[in-house]
């Protein structure tokens, strides 16, 4: 791990020379005083190899003292867990990448290195209105229109052969019932082992925007425009395909929209439209009162209620104060701020309007219905880029609900439901743990095997329900009579474990008596007018070391079918 030789002097080295950083923060702070303290310290670490690399580690660092009790030296075992590590950020990274596939509006798909398509999400299916068995194993080109079916297989041959890690292109693709739509889509290479395995795309139905285009190049007075505001579009699509990070989208398209849309403000507001308020969640440019990144305001009497209403976008070129106040009541801020044009388009998703995007200038009359066009375009774009940050957002929420509830569900696993003990599985897995440890440390164990007395003639005297009653309250006084370190456990049935570290059988006895006292108290009332007295019979023994988990189990539990011979109501153990 380290990258040492067996020649190399390792007796020269200091912890610091294999570890990085943070680990020797933690060996200053945490491994060494621990080691010390208890003689022993677990758990992760890293190397720092000779090159340089940081290998993560699991590490059993051992402390050995002598008879003074000082320690002397450490001793070490170290596995390398960099797999483990990877798999874990791959299982993570692939179910979080799942979840966005199969919840995402745009359509997703992967093609093997032949072309022919092996994954469809989805929006695919609802998009091009096949079922999943009609496009699973077909040529992909063959669903494009047939006269750019040639120029598109020489375009992604050609990202194939030159081993171009990601492209983009549109082309028109035949649905199932003959419509022709268009595609624009991304394309990345997926390599295994240094060879193309597949294609994996992420395309977007761009059939609006293409006849937009198409009706835009009759009229040559708009052809640079239309150039303009496809290259931003485009940009813009790269922004918001790239990221989830939504701060980082705005920021870049407010960048890219500045080219050919005028602004002094630009705002994105989201909408809560079940509590009729909106929130500022992103601004750029001059300061407005109450319109800041985190303020909050009512829907009612903004531009934003208008866009809501309409689901279209507006512009509007307020001359003053008093004007505005009568249009929109809660936005004299603007006019105040010196803002003479406002231009708001909303941001749609799953049919649903969730925000507005705003531009705002000083110039007076700056924006027209071209202006209004493109924003709705971009508007189009960045609804997409809010509602899958919502999802990622929920998701990761999603997630972390569910590991919590996962926790309380292993939590809930381990633990008797009647008795409030934890159950027999988690008593052979606490076990195992403690015969380890008084194996590696050579401390005594001892091990409590309990029967309640009588128990069958109970139950069919009075009843399972009262029977329940017992064995409830037996598990209480268990839990009273222990101390933090022990633990105890429904073995099953009337029977009852008890693991004691650290504890000889000789004071174990004193536990166990404890415990059969107590017990002997308890008035049961299973009837009325009748006061029950129930007793156990108890068992226990030492652990030797070395011993098989059954054999001890086996043991202790011969020591308490001894105590039922003898009578039953007490504690048996080996002198």
């Amino acid at each position: 791990m380290t990258g040492l030789t067996k020649d190399e002097d390792v007796t020269k080295l200091k912890i610091s020379d294999i570890h990085p950083e943070w680990t020797n923060q933690l060996f200053d702070k945490e491994i060494l005083p621990t080691a010390i303290r208890q003689g022993v310290w677990n758990g992760e670490c890293a190397f720092r190899n000779c090159d340089g690399r940081e290998i993560p580690v699991m590490m059993v660092l051992i402390s050995h003292k002598a008879i003074n009790g000082e320690v002397e030296r450490f001793s070490t075992i170290s596995r390398d867990i960099t797999n483990r590590k990877q798999a874990e950020a791959l299982q993570e990274s692939e179910e979080r990448y799942r979840a966005l596939v199969e919840n995402a509006s745009d359509i997703v798909f992967r093609l093997d290195d032949t072309g022919h398509i092996t994954f469809v999400n989805p929006a695919a299916l609802r998009i091009m209105g096949y079922e999943e068995k009609e496009i699973i194993g077909r040529h992909y080109p063959t669903f494009i229109r047939p006269d750019m079916r040639e120029e598109a297989m020489k375009f992604f041959g050609h990202q194939f052969v030159k081993r171009i890690p990601n492209t983009y292109s549109e082309y028109p693709i035949i649905v199932k019932d003959g419509r022709e739509i268009w595609l624009g889509q991304n394309t990345q290479l997926i390599f295994q082992d240094g060879k193309v395995v597949a294609f994996q795309a992420v395309a977007r139905d761009i059939t609006a925007r293409k006849q937009i285009e198409e009706e835009l190049r009759r009229n040559q007075d708009v052809t640079e425009r239309l150039a303009q505001e496809i290259e931003i579009i485009a940009e813009i699509g790269k922004v918001v395909g790239s990221t989830l990070e939504i701060e980082a989208i705005y920021e870049r398209f407010a960048a890219e929209v500045r080219k050919l849309i005028p602004f002094d403000r630009i705002a994105v507001n989201l909408h809560d439209l079940d509590q009729g308020v909106v929130s500022t969640v992103y601004a750029s440019g001059e300061y407005i009162t109450g319109r800041q990144p985190g303020d909050a305001f009512p829907l009612k009497g903004s531009v934003s209620e208008v866009v809501v209403r309409t689901r279209a976008g507006m512009f509007s070129h307020p001359l003053s104060v008093e004007e505005m106040d009568k249009r929109f009541p809660d936005h004299t801020a603007t006019i105040q701020a010196g803002m003479r044009s406002l231009l708001c388009v909303p941001l749609i998703s799953r049919d649903k309007v969730i925000a507005s995007l705003h531009f705002r200038t000083k110039k007076p009359n700056a924006y027209t219905e071209q202006d209004l066009r493109l924003a709705e375009r971009i508007g189009e774009q960045i609804a997409g880029a809010i509602a899958n940050a919502q999802l990622y957002a929920g998701r990761k929420k999603k997630e972390q609900e569910l590991k919590e509830s996962e926790q309380k569900y292993r939590e809930l696993s381990m633990i008797d439901d009647l008795t409030q003990l934890y159950n027999s599985r988690h008593f052979y897995i606490q076990l195992k743990r403690e015969t380890e440890r008084s194996n590696r440390y050579g401390q005594p164990l001892t091990l409590l095997l309990l029967d309640l007395d009588n128990f069958k003639i109970f139950n069919d005297a009075y009843g399972h329900v009262e029977g329940d009653q017992v064995l409830s309250r037996l598990g209480h006084v268990v839990k009273r009579c222990l101390r933090e370190t022990d633990s105890a456990y429904r073995y099953g049935g009337e029977e009852f474990t008890i693991l004691l570290p650290m504890t000889t059988s000789g004071e174990g006895v004193v536990t166990a008596e404890r415990i059969r006292t107590e017990f002997r108290k308890e008035i049961f009332s299973p009837a009325s007018g009748q006061a029950v007295h129930m007793t156990v019979s108890i068992g226990l023994a030492q652990y030797k070391t070395k011993e098989e988990m059954k054999a001890f189990v086996h043991r202790v539990d011969q020591w308490m079918y001894q105590g039922k011979k003898n009578g039953k109501d007490r504690v048996c153990r080996e002198s």
